[in-house]
Order: structure tokens, then sequence, then C-alpha cells
């Protein structure tokens, strides 16, 4: 097994992954191995903190469309879904406004995104700071 320490610099990442890639067939269980999944939780740790991914803005149209794709329907299934104060196509190009009764059904039958919901939400309400 190599001498395996922290991975502090950008250099020692480079090199880590290097290493990984040698060792990329390394059998579990042997040293090769021990080493690979050592090195490799090295990585991924260092990976995260220098590297974050921050999780999509939140985005009623897309969520909304996301479940749609995801489950086969049309915006009139939906809409039926939703009942009759609904028009699906006008809260997808933002004419429509979300209330709260609206944002607990796409939550509940849906499964959108609470911060999807808050986010579209926030977005009907009035500019108080330019009044």
């Amino acid at each position: 097994m190599s001498n395996i320490k922290p991975i502090r610099t950008e250099a020692d990442f480079i090199a880590a992954e290097e290493r990984l890639y040698a060792l990329r067939n390394a059998e579990p269980g042997t040293p090769a191995g021990d080493e690979y999944e050592l090195l490799a939780d090295l990585v991924e740790q260092y990976d995260n903190r220098h590297y974050p991914i921050a999780p999509p803005a939140p985005d009623l149209a897309a969520d909304i469309e996301f479940w749609m794709d995801r489950q086969g329907w049309t915006p009139q299934q939906v809409n039926a879904l939703l009942g009759p104060d609904w028009d699906l196509a006008a809260v997808l190009v933002g004419q429509q406004a979300i209330t709260i009764p609206m944002a607990k059904e796409l939550q509940e039958h849906l499964e959108i995104r609470p911060e999807s919901l808050l986010q579209a939400m926030l977005a009907a309400v009035p500019d108080v700071a330019a009044a």
C-alpha cells in the first residue's frame, strides 16, 4: 500500500485521482483494494468540500413538467386531478398565481418540492420596497 495522506492541495487531489485510476481494477480485500477504498473516500471528501454542487434553483414549471413527464400525464389530466380552479398552462408560464390551497394540492398530488411552491408564491407578492 502506498503512503496515503490527507488531500490538502489541488496537486494532492490530482495525484490522488491519478492513483485511483491506476488502482481501478484492484480486487476488494487486497492491499490495493484497501488503498483504493481509502483513497476514494479522501478524494470524495476533498471534492465535496472544494467543489460543492448546489441544488437546482426552485422552478415550479420545471418541477411540474418533470412530474408530468415521469407519470406520462397531459396538462388536461393534471387540471382534472387538481380541480376546476386550475389553468395549468397559465401556471406554467407564470400568468396564474399559486394560492396556498393550490400549493397543498400540488405538493400532495404531484410531490412538487416545497421550495418551488414557495418561490412561485413569493414571486406573485408585490415588492413592498417599491411602494
